[in-house]
């Protein structure tokens, strides 16, 4: 879910492997799930828990991450943000697939070819955007960003404070089952996360779609 939209934007800008490929994904699912299989767990029940893990919390919007409705609706004390009805979900699943349609559109009008500095640095910003504007997301669910954001800053090392800063909002979500209650407002980490969210965007931008910017750079050069 979180990753699959940069597979996606670097299928549509280079086209060096067919569409099938995708297909692996839910294969490597199958294999993994084979021990289970084997010691007589349904192959029903391996393929439906993603399925009824989408549907068991529709009744919250963010369950203790800091993501976009935490700025938005009020939370409850253990910083889970009731749906204020069954279609606000779905609306924010569909912003998020505009975000991304708009990314793949720029990535085609650029014709950006995906080498591995741009591969750590979309997907840390596919990861972001996925997890700040979807629903139902949990205080576990940035693990991926983790990883990407520590890659992110090998390539930018003036920017040591994404990283830091993503790993603080993750550790957040584990602070109330730690120590018993979180050290401060969510709605502070949200606001955090979106201030990232714009920085690694923006430097996005300017490296990659920002013609002003490019001819200035070669000009030095």
């Amino acid at each position: 879910m979180f990753i699959l939209p940069l597979f996606v934007l670097i299928y549509i800008s280079k086209r060096k492997f067919p569409w099938y490929y995708f297909l692996i994904i839910p294969a490597v699912n199958f294999v993994m799930c084979l021990p289970a299989i084997i010691c007589g767990k349904p192959i029903s029940a391996c393929i439906d828990i993603y399925m009824n893990q989408t549907s068991q919390y529709n009744a919250y919007l963010s369950m203790n991450f800091p993501g976009v409705y935490n700025l938005i609706f009020p939370t409850n004390e253990y910083n889970y943000v009731m749906a204020p009805n069954e279609y606000l979900s779905k609306v924010g699943v569909i912003v998020t697939l505009f975000v991304f349609a708009i990314m793949a559109f720029m990535v085609l009008y650029k014709k950006i070819k995906f080498n591995k500095q741009q591969i750590i640095e979309f997907g840390l910003l596919v990861v972001m955007i996925a997890t700040f504007l979807l629903p139902h997301m949990h205080d576990r669910y940035l693990f991926a960003g983790d990883i990407l954001s520590v890659l992110y800053c090998i390539y930018n090392k003036d920017k040591i404070y994404v990283p830091i800063g993503i790993s603080l909002i993750s550790m957040y979500g584990y602070t109330g089952f730690l120590f018993g209650q979180n050290p401060v407002p969510i709605q502070y980490l949200s606001f955090m996360y979106l201030i990232l969210i714009v920085i690694v965007a923006k430097d996005i931008y300017n490296k990659y779609f920002d013609e002003k910017n490019n001819v200035e750079k070669n000009i030095v050069m």
